[in-house]
């Protein structure tokens, strides 16, 4: 059993790795694997969703502590 890692994306299926891999499907009578590939990329998606949220309530978080700020200190100035 081999791997084949594509870093590579898109419609073309004129990238190296992907011609490896399914050469070698045709050389051996595999099959790709699939499954895997969409369960990683599930796995990616949440993780990318978690730090989306994440930096979310940081700029949130941010803005009111630099709004309290001016607030406290009676500044006339406007922050974003």
């Amino acid at each position: 059993m081999a791997e084949y890692v594509e870093v590579e994306s898109g419609k073309r299926n004129d990238r190296l790795a992907l011609q490896q891999a399914l050469a070698a499907c045709r050389m051996y009578g595999g099959k790709p694997e699939w499954k895997g590939n969409v369960n990683a990329a599930q796995k990616l998606g949440a993780v990318l969703e978690e730090a989306v949220k994440k930096a979310e309530q940081e700029v949130e978080s941010a803005s009111f502590v630099s709004l309290t700020a001016i607030s406290e200190n009676g500044s006339q100035g406007h922050s974003l």
